[in-house]
C-alpha cells in the first residue's frame, strides 16, 4: 500500500512539475506572440510609409497600386483585380517617372521664363488634346502690336508622348538659359558704356 501511495505521489508530483512547464512554455509562447504581432504591425506601418512615399512620387493614377519588381503590391489593391491586370504596372511607373522628368522641365522653363521677363520674353502653351508643349522666346525690345510677324528667336514644338520628348525639352532650356545669359551679358556691357 505504501509502494502505491508513493507511486501516486510521484505521479502528482511529476504531473505538477509537467503543468508547470507547460505554463512557462504557454508563457513564454505568448509573449514570442505578443513580440511577432509587434513586429508585424511595425512592418505594416513602415510598408505604409514607403507606399505613402512612393505615392507622392508618382501622378496620382499610377500611386494607386505599385508593383514591385519581385511581385509584391504596395498600396491599395481592389480585390477584385486579377493578377493580369497588375503584372503591367511596371512600365506604367516607368512611364511616370519619365513624364515627371518631362514636367521637370517645363516647370523649370516657366520659371525661367518668369524670373527673366527683363531679358527676354517667353511664351508657352501646352495643348492638352495632343499633348504638345510649345515655346516661343522674343527679344525684349520686340513691338507685338507695329511688327507681329517678327521671327521669335527660340520656336520650338513638342509633343510629350514622343521618345525623344525628354531630350527636346532639355534643348529648349539650354536654348533658354543661354540666350538669357547673353541678353544680361549685352545689358550689362551696355550699361558700363553708359556709366
Amino acid at each position: 500500500m505504501n509502494d502505491s501511495n508513493l507511486t501516486a505521489q510521484e505521479a502528482l508530483k511529476m504531473a505538477r512539475e509537467a503543468s508547470a512547464v507547460a505554463k512557462e512554455l504557454n508563457d513564454n509562447t505568448r509573449e514570442q506572440i505578443a513580440a511577432t504581432r509587434h513586429m508585424h504591425d511595425e512592418m505594416l506601418r513602415n510598408q505604409r510609409r514607403i507606399s505613402f512615399a512612393m505615392c507622392k512620387l508618382l501622378p496620382k493614377q499610377v500611386a494607386d497600386n505599385i508593383v514591385l519588381s519581385n511581385g509584391s503590391v504596395i498600396g491599395f489593391v481592389d480585390t477584385g483585380s486579377a493578377a493580369d491586370d497588375l503584372v503591367g504596372m511596371d512600365n506604367n511607373i516607368a512611364l511616370a517617372m519619365k513624364n515627371r522628368e518631362a514636367y521637370d522641365i517645363i516647370h523649370a522653363i516657366n520659371v525661367l521664363a518668369m524670373a527673366n521677363t527683363d531679358m527676354v520674353h517667353v511664351f508657352t502653351e501646352f495643348a492638352p488634346h495632343i499633348n504638345q508643349f510649345c515655346v516661343n522666346v522674343y527679344g525684349v525690345s520686340q513691338d507685338y502690336i507695329s511688327n507681329p510677324s517678327i521671327k521669335p528667336l527660340i520656336k520650338e514644338l513638342v509633343f510629350l508622348a514622343d521618345n525623344e520628348a525628354l531630350e527636346k525639352l532639355l534643348s529648349i532650356e539650354s536654348q533658354l538659359t543661354e540666350l538669357i545669359i547673353e541678353a544680361r551679358e549685352e545689358a550689362e556691357a551696355k550699361a558700363e558704356v553708359e556709366a
